[in-house]
């Protein structure tokens, strides 16, 4: 078992590196017939009947224009608090109310908190924004709300009398950046031009990789195979852009400043190694077309596990050059046991680690580490350095609807294409009557041992009567994980408003259960979103106010916390 997952862990993230490729050359298909059969094969798939009943696609252009109301009440079932114990009897019958507000026309939001126990209320909180002001209110300990003025935050800090209240100095004032606050996106702002200047660079980036792929069509028996094979330096400039421009945007808002820019860009550009080795220097796709439609896809990728496992620790030190040593052997891969007097100082962990690192030298397996007189017994898997072949291929059970499902197999193979481990997947959406039913499942299996069958994951949806059930299975050594949902669609306005109440939604590990009930009302409209009464500008208040600010919070804050003290002996008879 130790055996596949060590293959595996490998083969996960040269799959998922892989789909992330695929996913963003998508783009820029460098075969414009192929591109052309595929638009049509997508256009071709039905909607779901989720999709049909509640117009989930509607609702989301009308928020985009009207704006939109989403509340979420939950809370523990009985069952839950009671088996959680004395220090959650007082969540048992009480709730979290959760609600959010977006008025896109007058650039107002609003999200509001309530915790209330079985008995009373027990927290209300309400952030408010606008373009000009950003308010918190919290009655249960101030009257009003505080508020932030949009503008420079350090100018504004600078000129308030909070910062000599603060002892606030020059040299402390000069590493805070300078961030110019605002408190609603603007589409022709920052955040727009960071989003259409992602969007222009990776247009032009994919004008390259479409320019620079090499496409082999063939045909044979009434299949027309393109293999499109993409340039991995070209696919990771994609990639690059996005990331750039990120580090660029947290620059430029100060939430990374001085060394940390080159620290980021460092670890950005060993993400970047890490991906194109996985890649090696190209990566050839090969889609077969039959009847104008895309039946199969299919890659294979060369891993060299060593080369890997090099490149992640130098993420990993880069990231943490003073943990390391530290850490180590609680990190280490192949670290399975460590003997009960581990050492507690960083110089003991140090010569631990270098300690551990001869045995991995070693071909034995099970050994003592001698520090200071005292033996430290270590066990050591040495693991499996892998050389070898991830393939995958995707097969559509049905190409004119493709959302009916696929089966997708993973073949993990040594170098001389021996197999080694196999992961099939199944996936399938089926309709009887009102009734659509989704079922991903899996078989693992390691030199022809199954390891793994069985349904991952399950869902049903009702449009009848409005019923939603979804269950998620994972198989682990230490004892399965499963979680479920049970819940009901009602008061459907489609494309508009819905109401989800979920009856229970709970997760068992290890025949342990813990469950919550919930309700969610969803609105493509913003509702009336009302600015907070009484703000006090936190930056404009004097010092006398300020102290004010601070006896109402500490009085408020004494008084809120004497509901939840414990009642003693004497307080019980006076009763």
């Amino acid at each position: 078992m130790r055996k596949l997952r060590n293959y595996f862990a490998k083969t996960a993230a040269a799959a998922l590196t892989a789909a992330m490729v695929l996913q963003g050359t998508a783009l820029a298909a460098p075969l414009d017939e192929l591109n052309d059969i595929m638009e049509k094969q997508e256009e071709m798939q039905p909607d779901s009947l989720m999709e049909e009943t509640l117009g989930l696609s509607s609702m989301a252009e009308a928020m985009d224009d009207n704006g939109l109301q989403i509340q979420l009440k939950a809370g523990l079932n009985d069952q839950t608090a009671e088996m959680l114990g004395e220090e959650a009897e007082m969540l048992k019958g009480g709730y979290a109310l959760l609600g959010l507000q977006v008025d896109p026309e007058l650039h107002k939001w609003m999200v509001n908190l309530n915790l209330s126990s079985e008995e009373a209320s027990v927290l209300d909180a309400s952030l408010y924004g606008d373009e000009e002001l950003l308010g918190l209110s919290l009655p249960q300990f101030y009257a009003g709300a505080l508020a932030l003025r949009a503008g420079n935050f350090k100018e504004q800090l600078m000129n308030s009398e909070l910062a000599a209240i603060l002892g606030l100095t020059e040299e402390d004032v000069a590493e805070i950046p300078s961030i110019d606050m605002k408190f609603y996106p603007d589409d022709d702002g920052d955040a727009g031009k960071l989003i259409s200047g992602i969007q222009d660079k990776i247009e032009e980036k994919g004008e390259e990789i479409e320019h620079n792929a090499q496409v082999e069509k063939t045909e044979a028996d009434g299949v027309v195979t393109y293999a499109v094979t993409f340039k991995t330096e070209d696919i990771m400039g994609i990639y690059e852009v996005i990331f750039d421009s990120y580090l660029s945007a947290f620059t430029n808002a100060g939430m990374i400043t001085g060394a940390d820019v080159s620290d980021a860009a460092d670890a950005v550009d060993q993400m970047m190694e890490m991906m194109g080795s996985v890649l090696g220097d190209e990566l050839t796709v090969n889609f077969e077309v039959k009847d104008e439609l895309v039946e199969k896809i299919s890659y294979e990728l060369y891993m060299d596990s060593t080369k890997m496992e090099q490149l992640e620790e130098t993420v990993y030190d880069a990231a943490d050059p003073v943990g390391t040593a530290e850490d180590a052997l609680g990190t280490a891969e192949d670290i399975v046991g460590i003997g009960e007097e581990a050492a507690d100082t960083l110089e003991a962990a140090e010569a631990e680690t270098d300690a551990v690192a001869d045995l991995e030298e070693a071909d034995t397996t099970d050994e003592a580490i001698i520090l200071d007189g005292d033996p430290i017994d270590v066990t050591v898997d040495k693991g499996e350095d892998f050389t070898g072949y991830m393939s995958f291929e995707l097969t559509y059970t049905d190409p004119a609807q493709p959302s009916k499902g696929f089966t997708g197999n993973v073949v993990v193979s040594d170098e001389n294409h021996e197999e080694q481990g196999t992961i099939r997947m199944d996936y399938t959406t089926e309709q009887q009557g009102s009734v659509e039913t989704t079922t991903f499942s899996m078989e693992v299996a390691e030199e022809d041992a199954a390891v793994f069958s069985g349904d991952v994951y399950t869902s049903s949806f009702d449009s009848a009567t409005g019923d939603w059930n979804i269950t998620l299975a994972f198989p682990s050594d230490d004892g399965d994980v499963e979680l479920t949902l049970d819940s009901t669609f009602s008061e459907i306005e489609k494309g508009k408003s819905f109401v989800l109440t979920v009856d229970d939604i709970s997760m068992t590990v290890d025949g342990e259960t813990l469950g919550a009930t919930a309700e969610v009302a969803v609105s493509a409209d913003s509702g009336e979103i009302a600015s907070p009464t009484e703000s006090k500008a936190i930056f404009e208040m004097t010092q006398g106010q300020l102290l004010d600010l601070v006896n109402e919070v500490s009085a408020n804050a004494e008084a809120w916390a004497a509901q939840f003290a414990p009642e003693t002996e004497a307080q019980s008879e006076a009763m």
